[in-house]
């Protein structure tokens, strides 16, 4: 048996690429993972019937010769039956490059189903609208509506592709960008009163713990909604309900990576976006873990002195423009800080010196010019 499945928590981008991956695999046939997101849980209770799949019931590990795994590049992520099987063949399509030595394509691109799309449309492969629909609801909810830092001009690509061959845009309207529940909006308050701001390396970052006595589902978008209303540049969720503490973080900075603070708790997702779910831990240990671990998850930031020259060479204000013309030349500097008695005075620019020289003002002195 040839099998195509994705992680658990299946998202969009997951189960559009298990539908893409079969358009190219055709002899493969479809697991739908144990667990998936609520609004995909919600999309497939009215399109069930749109495609035939297997559930995990439904499967003998030894049954499995060939698993394919599309947004996903661990087995360990995956249903229980694909971990219990031994196959002869792993082939992976993901858009979180692993060093891996597996078949497939892991590339960095905003969306796996990206990949895939591009396959179908090279070979030319037919696609029905609701294909092309689910294919740009994954596009649409794994690259943010295409504001995600991960967004490659790929996604974008494919999505014009899809849109010109005709999508339902009231279907992407439905089950993307939706509008918070009364649950969702109570617990979104609670994160944003009970969370610890953190200023670590110029970067705001937001961390809230807290328990629901109740499982309040869609904490990405919830999480999200925090982030688009606060000044904070990362936002973290640490919420217990269910047995379980759940970990959802978005980002809006490029210099943290939400993903590898999400993969050390076994999670994963995207620079931008990522989650994690812990059982049999308590959630005090897990914020502590958090706020002690930020600053490891902070790239260094460019500054000035990444791209300029060192040490500074200055002129006075009572230097000529010839000489600053020259002394540009000799140095290769395109300018000066103009410093008099050790006080930054001004700036001048070596156009301004060429413009003065070329109109016979190489005499004058720099004070008139900066």
């Amino acid at each position: 048996m040839k099998l195509i499945s994705t992680h658990t928590h299946a998202d969009f981008d997951g189960i559009a690429s298990m539908i893409a991956a079969q358009k190219i695999h055709t002899d493969a046939h479809l697991l739908l993972p144990s667990h998936v997101s609520p609004d995909v849980q919600q999309y497939l209770a009215l399109n069930r019937d749109a495609f035939s799949y297997y559930e995990e019931k439904d499967v003998n590990s030894d049954d499995i010769h060939t698993i394919i795994l599309v947004d996903v590049n661990d087995v360990g992520r995956c249903s229980k039956v694909l971990q219990n099987a031994s196959p002869t063949e792993v082939i992976v399509y993901d858009h979180h490059p692993q060093k891996t030595m597996v078949t497939g394509v892991q590339e960095q691109t905003g969306a796996t189903v990206t990949i895939l799309a591009e396959v179908i449309f090279e070979e030319e492969i037919a696609l029905t609208e609701w294909e092309r629909t689910l294919f740009a609801l994954g596009l649409y909810s794994d690259t943010g509506s295409f504001t995600y830092g991960s967004t490659t001009i790929r996604d974008i690509s494919v999505l014009h592709k899809l849109f010109e061959d005709g999508i339902s845009l009231s279907v992407i309207q439905t089950y993307h960008g939706a509008v918070l529940n009364a649950d969702q909006q109570q617990l979104l308050t609670e994160l944003m009163q009970m969370a610890q701001t953190k200023h670590l390396h110029g970067i705001n970052i937001a961390v809230s713990c807290m328990s629901s006595s109740t499982y309040v589902q869609n904490l990405g978008l919830i999480v999200e909604n925090w982030l688009s209303l606060s000044t904070a540049d990362v936002t973290i969720a640490i919420v217990e309900m269910n047995r379980a503490v759940f970990l959802v973080s978005r980002s809006q900075s490029e210099r943290f990576n939400v993903q590898t603070l999400m993969e050390s708790f076994d999670g994963g997702g995207h620079p931008s976006a990522a989650a994690a779910t812990v059982k049999k831990t308590d959630r005090s240990s897990i914020f502590e873990t958090v706020l002690h671990s930020l600053a490891n998850y902070i790239d260094d930031a460019v500054t000035a002195k990444t791209f300029m020259s060192t040490p500074v060479k200055t002129v006075s204000s009572q230097m000529n423009m010839a000489d600053v013309k020259a002394t540009a030349i000799r140095f290769g500097h395109s300018g000066f800080p103009v410093v008099d008695d050790g006080q930054l005075v001004g700036m001048i620019s070596v156009r301004d010196a060429h413009r003065a020289t070329n109109h016979g003002f190489g005499h004058a002195p720099v004070k008139v010019y900066d």
